[in-house]
């Protein structure tokens, strides 16, 4: 890995956390900050989407519409699901399972779903996150879970790993089979 390739991974784990952080700390009005900051990301993204409408680089069909509205959907029902989990757990909780189940079941999606083979490496991994995400969930100790903090948080977060899976899967179906341009789908 370059250098700048490993400033990127930095730079965009910084911003995550703090947006994370930000999204914990407005979880008392969950609502109006997911409206704001999708407020902010339209009106961000749109000179690039409206130059790709200019542009004939966004071939609309019927599917491609309904894919399009469909990951809109989950993404509004994820970010209003972690709001919730934020106002009801821990960080510390809800995070590492939200981050942690989504990879491992769009993972899992995209080998029932989208028809990829999973690998030994691939499932050992997928092993290894779950293991990691129980570990810092807890702190390393498993008991955590049977407070009721605790297990909020992970209902919480499986909900919005789950959501995360769903949008993964439609967003790869959108791009990789009918062509829509990432961007048209963060835009929505």
């Amino acid at each position: 890995m370059t250098l700048a390739s490993l400033l990127l991974v930095v730079l965009a784990s910084f911003i995550h956390a703090s947006w994370n952080l930000l999204a914990k700390r407005a979880a008392s009005v969950g609502p109006v900050f997911v409206f704001a900051y999708n407020l902010v990301a339209c009106v961000a993204y749109a000179p690039w989407v409206i130059w790709l409408l200019a542009q004939g680089g966004v071939d609309w069909t019927r599917e491609g519409i309904g894919f399009v509205l469909l990951s809109g959907l989950i993404h509004l029902a994820y970010s209003l699901c972690l709001q919730r989990g934020y106002r009801v757990a821990d960080l510390s909780v809800v995070y590492p399972v939200a981050r942690g189940t989504g990879p491992m079941l769009s993972s899992i999606g995209a080998f029932l779903i989208l028809g990829e083979s999973p690998t030994g490496t691939g499932l050992v991994g997928l092993v290894l996150v779950v293991l990691g995400i129980l570990l810092i969930a807890t702190q390393g100790r498993l008991a955590a879970f049977t407070r009721p903090g605790g297990q909020a948080g992970v209902r919480w977060g499986t909900a919005t790993g789950g959501l995360i899976a769903s949008y993964t899967v439609v967003d790869a179906y959108a791009v990789k089979a009918l062509g829509i341009a990432p961007v048209v789908l963060d835009w929505f």
